[in-house]
């Protein structure tokens, strides 16, 4: 996505990861000259200076907690500044799939191609992941994005696999494998999730890319 809007003139492009709804309108008001504030969403859409083209990454993981509704509400907001706003304005919607709680139109979709390890049999693939790591079950079943490796630890205990903070570090930085899956905060004592691999893996939920590019409007958004 940042290679395709670095190829189109003046796109505005936005990661929705970890964002509640409103920031990341905020952040396409912005990209699009508005200065948001005017009062309402409506108002704000008719400051836009130009239109163009917007790209939303990683939708399914707008907000601060796995299954929420952010990414709904993310669609939701983007009626009005369609709607209101002076110029024209597209948008291309990158989201992981399928993800029930996470809603735009099927029409205009282009599916990427799993990546390697995710296609063929899920589950054994899986199931030997969580053979090799068992600690990463704890995390699937988490629903905070970020986890104290302190958290995590005690996670693992009620699940049966007793470890340490010390232990699940050195775990993290000694792989591949978890270093692909896990990005470690060490001096805050934070492990966050990269992408949804592990929950979609470990809690035997499907993944793969849709991007989705709405021709003229979200008018069909709910």
């Amino acid at each position: 996505m940042e290679e395709l809007a670095g190829r189109v003139d003046g796109a505005v492009l936005v990661d929705c990861a970890d964002l509640p709804a409103a920031e990341v309108v905020r952040r396409v008001l912005v990209g699009l000259g508005a200065r948001p504030g005017a009062g309402s969403l409506v108002a704000d859409a008719r400051q836009a200076r130009r239109g163009g083209v917007v790209m939303l990454t990683n939708l399914h993981w707008a907000g601060s907690v796995v299954t929420s509704n952010e990414a709904g509400r993310v669609v939701s907001s983007l009626r009005p500044l369609r709607q209101f706003a002076r110029h024209q304005i597209r948008f291309v919607v990158e989201r992981a799939a399928p993800r029930p709680w996470v809603f735009v139109p099927s029409r205009n979709e282009v599916v990427l191609a799993a990546a390697e390890g995710e296609g063929g049999d899920r589950s054994a693939w899986a199931a030997g992941l969580l053979d090799r790591h068992p600690e990463l079950g704890a995390l699937a079943v988490a629903e905070l994005r970020r986890v104290p490796v302190e958290v995590w630890a005690e996670l693992c205990g009620l699940l049966g696999a007793v470890t340490s903070v010390g232990a699940l570090s050195a775990k993290v930085e000694a792989g591949p494998e978890l270093r692909d899956m896990l990005d470690l905060d060490a001096e805050r004592g934070v492990v966050r999730s990269v992408g949804s691999r592990i929950v979609s893996c470990c809690a035997g939920r499907g993944r793969s890319i849709t991007v989705w590019w709405c021709g003229s409007c979200v008018s069909g958004c709910p």
